[in-house]
């Protein structure tokens, strides 16, 4: 397939990217800021500049595969990392040249667009959030709530096949949010964490090479209108403790100490923890479809320590 990544520099994006290069001919939508993996052709433009960005695609339709003298013209997928904010979506896709019937639109959403406090299990027909929690974090789940909207209503007006990715928390090398190398660092460095020792929130990851393969997987698959991406284990900050103790001694030969703080504690003090610490705050997501026909996870344990050896934390 030809596909055209938006994104595909960062975290998932480059695993993605580097996992689909052998197979599929990618072409990366970018400002820039990072290089495109090696053998990938990118296009270095802002996707709101949109006359910029229509010139740029009308060329790479015209242009012609070195390699096999084949027309390299249209796309069969676009996958799209970097959509944020209303009208994301529709300037990529007026911006495609040619007719685009029966094209793939993979966005990557993500589960927060679900609404939360209701104490059901989160599958993929749960209702979205409406509210408006101020701030970062509530413009960042209502712009992809409005994004998911605007791609359904442009895959019936264009006659597109959408699907939404829903991933839980993910985690890998490259994560530019500081979870779990926050942990990393407070145990390479002092061979000790902090652990909330009265949490009793919970949560659900996802490795970022998980979600890149499953991606991958279903860039064949029409049925899919939505997919939520999470680890099948609900983990606590207990669980969290565990692993981290396992992980240090397997990686560092020491085992880390924990320094037990409570929920209250944290809060006075600013500290900020990666995962909700009460649950209140948790939300528990489920697939309606059989996650093993996509993927099947990493084992949280096995994905941290190939993450802290990969990212250099050894």
């Amino acid at each position: 397939m030809k596909i055209l990544v938006i994104g595909g520099t960062y975290f998932l994006g480059k695993a993605f990217t580097d996992m689909a290069k052998g197979e599929h001919d990618i072409v990366l939508v970018n400002r820039g800021s990072r290089p495109a993996p090696d053998g990938v052709r990118s296009i270095i433009c802002d996707r709101h500049d949109l006359y910029a960005l229509s010139e740029a695609l009308s060329s790479e339709s015209r242009q012609v595969n070195t390699n096999d003298d084949s027309d390299v013209g249209g796309f069969d997928a676009v996958v799209d990392f970097a959509a944020y904010r209303p009208g994301d979506i529709e300037g990529i896709v007026e911006a495609l040249p040619g007719d685009i019937r029966g094209m793939r639109y993979i966005f990557i959403s993500t589960s927060d667009v679900y609404l939360r406090g209701t104490g059901e299990k989160l599958d993929e027909d749960a209702p979205f959030e409406r509210r408006d929690f101020g701030g970062e974090t509530g413009a960042y789940i209502l712009g992809k709530v409005a994004l998911e909207e605007e791609l359904t209503r442009i895959a019936k007006r264009k006659g597109i096949i959408p699907t939404s990715i829903r991933p839980a928390f993910i985690y890998g090398e490259g994560n530019y949010a500081p979870r779990e190398s926050m942990y990393f660092k407070w145990i390479k460095n002092a061979s000790q964490f902090l652990h909330l020792s009265d949490a009793d929130g919970f949560f659900q990851t996802v490795y970022v090479r998980d979600v890149a393969k499953a991606i991958l997987n279903i860039l064949g698959r029409e049925d899919l209108k939505a997919l939520n991406l999470c680890g099948g284990e609900v983990l606590t900050y207990e669980r969290l403790a565990e692993v981290l103790e396992k992980l240090s001694e397997k990686c560092l030969g020491k085992k880390a100490e924990r320094i037990d703080i409570t929920v209250n504690d944290a809060l006075e003090r600013g500290i900020p923890f990666p995962y909700p610490m009460t649950k209140e705050e948790s939300n528990y997501y489920i697939s309606k479809y059989r996650n093993e026909e996509i993927l099947r996870y990493t084992d949280f344990y096995e994905g941290l320590v190939e993450t802290f050896v990969n990212g250099g934390f050894v």
